[in-house]
């Protein structure tokens, strides 16, 4: 972004009320919606060039990197022969030496010669297809590299082997050491491949793994190999369909928030639930050990009373006997008496004895 700007500062005098074309690669860097925006509203036509073409299409790496590297190279090679090998590259030097190098390389006719290698300025479209030679192979010559194939399999050598049995004679012995070295070559390479194979994959899941960017989807899906133009009707509908993601992220969060929520409402309920069910147990184990316990109350005071009246019986029975005993002895007494004794006797009990209460 910061490059973005200084880009736009020094180039909007010159452009004046017309729009600026800025070439890029496809790096996420320069093609996210920040970027993009920034490109819209700044009058800014933005141009994705084609996967895996910057090397023949960027201005920068044709005709830009290159002497720029060279240059600086030479600077370096010429730092340490001046010094014999004692001096070294640092912070503090590099600048000096890259100044050097950017004054040199970097100049108006290397620039212009950059656009115009790649036919972008002047344009010239099929400049860069007629510098890419394709060979075609004749039909005779993959017939010919086919018959010509060399066995990758153990069922092969031995074909191979009965081929030449067959075309001339062969010291038979010899020709089954070959035919079983090639075998154990063949299984050692089907084995070591299987291996590579596991091993690719492997990398790949871990590569996925360490990406750190998602894809926003800017792209054209139906032209996957050539060139993206973001003009303002395309960033006006990658804008709108990035809203669009936005509000159906949103939705689908607010859906997971409630029904996070509802599940967490389920769960207290469940436990609340729960809880009245383990406390209305616990309530009849309560009254249970308490009924229990009231009548073995009950059962003890039962108990004590009719000891207790069990005792009082005895103790009444005691003393009616005893009664019953101190009465004969006194009847025994009163025969032997004269009368005039026993009344006098009488009359001392019953002045002795408590008088009733009125």
């Amino acid at each position: 972004m910061k490059w973005l700007e200084v880009f736009d500062r020094y180039t909007k005098e010159k452009a004046g009320n017309s729009r600026r074309l800025l070439l890029a690669d496809g790096h996420s860097s320069h093609v996210n919606l920040r970027f993009i925006n920034y490109c819209d509203e700044n009058r800014i036509i933005l141009v994705v060039l084609p996967p895996h073409s910057t090397h023949r299409l960027q201005p920068l790496d044709v005709g830009i990197f290159s002497p720029l590297a060279h240059a600086y190279s030479q600077e370096i090679d010429q730092l340490i022969q001046s010094s014999c090998g004692f001096a070294r590259l640092t912070k503090r030097s590099f600048w000096r030496l890259f100044s050097v190098a950017w004054e040199r390389s970097v100049t108006s006719s290397n620039i212009k010669s950059a656009f115009s290698s790649p036919g972008i300025f002047p344009l010239e479209p099929k400049k860069v297809l007629k510098s890419i030679k394709v060979k075609t192979p004749s039909p005779e010559n993959s017939d010919n590299d086919l018959k010509r194939k060399t066995p990758g399999s153990v069922r092969g050598v031995r074909r191979l082997a009965k081929e030449i049995r067959k075309e001339q004679a062969v010291h038979t012995a010899k020709l089954e050491k070959i035919v079983r070295a090639c075998g154990k070559l063949a299984i050692q390479n089907d084995i070591l491949q299987h291996e590579v194979t596991g091993l690719r994959a492997a990398l790949v899941e871990e590569k996925k793994k360490r990406k750190r960017g998602k894809g926003m989807g800017l792209f054209d899906k139906e032209q996957p190999g050539e060139a993206q133009f973001f003009s303002p009707e395309k960033v006006a509908a990658v804008r709108q369909r990035a809203e669009e993601i936005e509000i159906e992220k949103r939705l689908q969060k607010s859906l997971a928030e409630e029904k996070r929520i509802q599940q967490a409402r389920e769960k207290e309920e469940k436990a609340r639930a729960k809880t009245e069910k383990a406390r209305e147990r616990e309530e009849k184990k309560q009254a249970k050990i308490a009924e229990r316990e009231h009548a073995a109350k009950q059962k003890e005071e039962r108990k004590a009373e009719k000891l207790v009246l069990k005792q009082i019986q005895l103790e009444y029975k005691a003393r009616l006997a005893a009664e019953r005993e101190a009465r004969k002895k006194r009847s025994g007494e009163d025969v032997g008496k004269p009368a005039v004794k026993r009344r006098k006797i009488a009359t001392q009990e019953q002045e002795k004895a408590p008088k009733k209460a009125t």
